[in-house]
């Protein structure tokens, strides 16, 4: 007969975090003490729930005894020289979110899985923070998934465990936490969580998953703490290069609002940004000559509801989203979900290498507009082109795409001009999407085509080429360009994008000239705009 298994939540405490000093400032935890000592526990904290009705018995005015509570416990063991705090119900919320190591639940995890075996994985995009779950419906290995190893961050991953861990361990899911179940007694706990230290420390999944970290997290605190200090620089500076995301995949199907606490009374705002942060502690007079990455972990983002009622917090630290590099350091490291990870030099260079001879002058008139859709229509009027910006070429139904911005001929090939001003990794990243994409519809789609053809007619002025124009479309002969508005040089070619989106572009260009056998011109068109306090804030809307 199989013993009977539970489930368990497990954080790894940092080394210098145990029970004394691991818990949010007035939390409501109390202390148990259990009628028998257990092997290694250090102390037993209990989250006792109120009994009260649903929200939907008063609703729909039931007289039913009606009433829920949710209980809880934090429990604090020592093993193998490390501390380690369980969690039952939701009290991990208690837990200071620096006390515990981020990669424990997933490092542990890839080591004790079985690589053929996984169920499912949560993934965030390193250029956009685009967070990703993928489930599969059977056993699968990671190829099933599509792991990007060259931008993405593998946060979450869940299956079945290997032949040799399966007395101990029934299935794991490794995110900071690792969960599993297990039938193992309370006395034999602190000896299985000293293996898990074991699986942590080990670099054995690198055998059975070779490419999953190709962005190596940072582990050396030296260095972690001059990489936070050129993110809180950064942040002093309201620099373009900051933004903010959401650590975390969150439940959109009810209303979500946003708020900051820490600096002061915040407004309610639509979602977590850098523009939204930075206008709340302007709301509250905060001297940006005194921010620390200690006032960052301080300061908390929150997820609320139409009541303003909190949802979900996260540590600001969190949700910041920076590259940096280091003076003297080849490497470029980048900052998500309150981690850094390093991008070899190797890598760097074999990348700089190849967009490089793919990055050429382009003759585009400079841009002396204030927004992107403007200077496409002075440039179509200036050099005699067409402008497409903002036209739709989907099939009835589908999402929206812009078969390009400007339209012309070159080399007996229909051009594809695709404008984005300014290099932010997020906007790049839309724009070199937006070129594959326009191109493969319009491969693939003949009622595409036909929309551009339409398009052509309708929009095309007197002397275009139009008979060349429709003869292109109808042959299915088309080139793609990519032009980068911006005040940065064009000589330093591959050194004014940020690290993903050097890789999101290489990663066009090979769908588009590899796969597709579209040529593409990619480059930069100079800035003649002063751009500084022209971003348009939102006013944030009032909280009841």
């Amino acid at each position: 007969m199989a013993r009977k298994t539970h489930s368990f939540s497990i954080y790894l405490l940092k080394d210098t975090f145990d029970e004394s000093n691991s818990l949010v400032a007035g939390h409501k935890l109390t202390e148990s003490k259990p009628g028998k000592a257990t092997t290694g526990v250090k102390k037993v904290l209990i989250q006792k729930g109120i009994a009260k009705p649903p929200w939907w018995k008063d609703f729909f005015r039931l007289t039913d005894p009606l009433s829920q509570e949710f209980q809880g416990s934090l429990v604090f063991i020592e093993a193998g020289g490390r501390h380690f705090a369980l969690s039952f119900g939701n009290s991990y919320n208690y837990l200071r979110e620096e006390s515990y190591e981020y990669d424990f639940g997933l490092r542990v995890t890839l080591n004790c899985i079985d690589p053929d075996k996984i169920k499912n994985t949560d993934s965030v995009s390193a250029d956009s923070a685009r967070r990703q779950r993928t489930q599969m419906p059977s056993d699968s290995d990671l190829t099933f998934f599509d792991i990007d190893s060259d931008m993405t961050i593998l946060k979450a991953l869940a299956g079945k465990v290997r032949d040799e861990y399966k007395g101990k361990i029934g299935s794991a899911t490794g995110s900071n936490s690792l969960r599993i179940t297990s039938p193992v007694d309370p006395d034999a706990l602190s000896s299985l969580l000293e293996e898990l230290v074991d699986l942590y420390e080990s670099d054995t999944y690198q055998t059975s998953f070779p490419s999953i970290r190709n962005i190596q997290p940072i582990k050396d605190p030296v260095l972690v703490s001059v990489l936070n200090d050129a993110l809180v620089e950064a942040i002093k500076g309201k620099s373009d290069e900051v933004s903010m995301a959401v650590p975390d995949l969150v439940d959109y199907r009810d209303e979500v609002f946003a708020d900051f606490t820490g600096a002061g009374k915040s407004q309610r705002y639509d979602s977590v940004s850098i523009e939204a942060y930075y206008e709340y502690l302007d709301d509250n007079s905060f001297d940006f000559s005194t921010l620390t990455y200690e006032i960052l972990q301080k300061h908390r983002a929150r997820l609320i509801n139409a009541d303003d009622e909190p949802r979900k917090g996260f540590s600001a630290h969190r949700c910041f989203v920076y590259e940096a590099t280091l003076q003297n350091d080849p490497a470029v490291y980048h900052c998500v979900d309150g981690s850094w990870y390093r991008v070899d030099k190797q890598f760097l260079e074999e990348l700089a290498s190849y967009l490089d001879a793919k990055i050429t002058p382009l003759d585009l008139r400079d841009c002396a507009e204030h927004l992107e859709g403007k200077y496409n229509e002075k440039t179509a009027e200036a050099i005699g082109i067409i402008c497409l910006d903002t036209k739709n070429i989907s099939p009835t139904g589908s999402t929206n795409v812009e078969p390009c911005d400007l339209l012309t001929m070159r080399d007996e090939r229909l051009l594809l001009v695709h404008v984005k001003i300014g290099t932010s990794a997020r906007e790049l990243s839309h724009l070199f999407n937006q070129g594959t994409n326009s191109v493969e519809l319009l491969k693939t789609e003949e009622r595409s085509r036909a929309k551009l053809r339409d398009l052509i007619q309708s929009e095309g002025k007197s002397g275009d080429p139009v008979d060349k124009y429709q003869d292109a479309v109808g042959t299915r002969r088309y080139s793609v360009m990519y032009a980068i508005i911006t005040k940065k040089e064009a000589s330093k070619k591959s050194k004014n994008l940020p690290l993903f989106s050097k890789i999101s572009l290489r990663r066009a260009l090979r769908a588009l000239e590899d796969n597709m056998e579209v040529p593409v011109f990619c480059g930069f068109v100079k800035d003649n705009v002063d751009r500084s306090g022209t971003t348009k804030k939102r006013k944030p809307r009032k909280k009841k």
